[in-house]
């Protein structure tokens, strides 16, 4: 998961711990 903490468009790198979230909201709302 290196390219994916990396700043793509100037945007402020987002911790893996807002893609394990999303990933529990979705699988909770699902």
């Amino acid at each position: 998961m290196t390219g994916v903490a990396k700043p793509r468009h100037g945007i402020v790198p987002w911790p893996p711990v807002i893609y394990v979230a999303a990933i529990a909201a979705s699988i909770v709302l699902g």
